[in-house]
């Protein structure tokens, strides 16, 4: 699965203005539910913002496969299906 753009809205940006906290990875972690129900296992791949690479990789566990791009691979998927999905979808 290809996420081609993922963003926050820009009133939720920011330590002092931020009114929603993991919106980045609940977004992810849609597009790993969508992955699951089309039969790609929870992998998902997307180039990320230079500036956001260390962020992705140290803070949501993703994985790095060149200087921007990063993905997702099933355990993480799956982690993050059941943590933001009651439902689960693996």
């Amino acid at each position: 699965m290809e996420v081609y753009l993922v963003e926050n809205a820009p009133w939720n940006i920011g330590s002092e203005r931020q009114e929603f906290i993991g919106v980045g990875a609940h977004l992810f972690a849609i597009a790993c539910k969508r992955s699951f129900e089309a039969g790609c296992e929870g992998y998902v791949a997307f180039d990320a913002k230079t500036g956001l690479v260390d962020y992705y990789v140290h803070a949501l566990r993703e994985e790095a496969m060149g200087a921007n791009r990063l993905f997702i691979a099933t355990p993480r998927a799956k982690q993050l299906v059941d943590t933001y999905f009651e439902e689960g979808g693996t």
